[in-house]
């Protein structure tokens, strides 16, 4: 039986509201979150979770809300900490915001992997969340545009013991990734959790949301990845460490 392996690989921060992690919570208060991609590895194939913002000073001229920075360019982290981009099988967009979907041109021997709704939202969302996708709705080009996107419709196993699951909320077609590892059943999270502070709220609550286009979609969501993995790791949090899950 394939197993995977996890190692999360931080490759920029983004300077913005608390509350877009924390809906309602501490609004006003800036603060660098962290920006990760997922490498996953069986031995042999090779995948990537999300693939970050891209160029950051173009994400810093197009995204007023926010500032970027990065430690270098992706495809040097990548190959310093897991491979090259070139050596990547099989990219998985867990939703198609500016910060999950940049740089997609490096990935030239990967297949695609993507939510249809997803896709179809993000060429032309509402106006108002038209800059979060930077969607050609509002005169952009996002990287992953032109490329071939083998379109899913619904949960889906990509490859023995890797699936998706569907966890609409934060956008239309935002999916999670189930891995199974020797020791257990990840949910990676993607923006359906940016924090632990969202999976371990103060309160009578069970889960908080970050910012979302459909809250109660969300809920949902968030009760079917807590009910489907042995432990969910959130997308953004500080604490998460660039060592090997699994």
């Amino acid at each position: 039986m394939a197993v995977w392996r996890i190692k999360p690989i931080h490759v920029g921060d983004v300077y913005g509201d608390f509350s877009f992690n924390v809906a309602y919570t501490d609004m006003g208060h800036k603060w660098w979150v962290p920006v990760y991609v997922w490498f996953l590895t069986n031995g042999e194939q090779k995948v990537l979770i999300d693939t970050g913002f891209g160029d950051p000073d173009e994400a810093n001229r197009l995204q007023s809300l926010f500032e970027v920075r990065t430690p270098g360019p992706l495809a040097e982290i990548l190959r310093e900490k897991a491979c090259s981009p070139e050596e990547i099988d099989i990219v998985i967009f867990t939703h198609l915001h500016w910060d999950h979907c940049g740089s997609t041109d490096l990935f030239t021997n990967a297949e695609l992997f993507v939510q249809r709704e997803e896709a179809r939202f993000a060429v032309a969302p509402p106006d108002f969340c038209g800059v979060a996708f930077n969607s050609p709705a509002i005169g952009r080009t996002p990287s992953w545009l032109g490329h071939p996107l083998s379109l899913l419709d619904g949960d889906a196993q990509i490859l023995e013991n890797l699936s998706v699951i569907t966890t609409p909320g934060h956008t239309p077609g935002h999916q999670s990734i189930l891995v199974q590892t020797a020791d257990k059943l990840y949910g990676l999270a993607g923006d359906l959790f940016n924090l632990y502070a969202n999976l371990k709220p103060q309160g009578r609550v069970k889960f908080v949301p970050p910012a979302c286009l459909d809250f109660l979609a969300w809920y949902h969501s968030a009760r079917r990845l807590h009910a489907a993995c042995d432990e969910i790791i959130p997308g953004h949090d500080p604490a998460v460490q660039e060592e090997w899950i699994g």
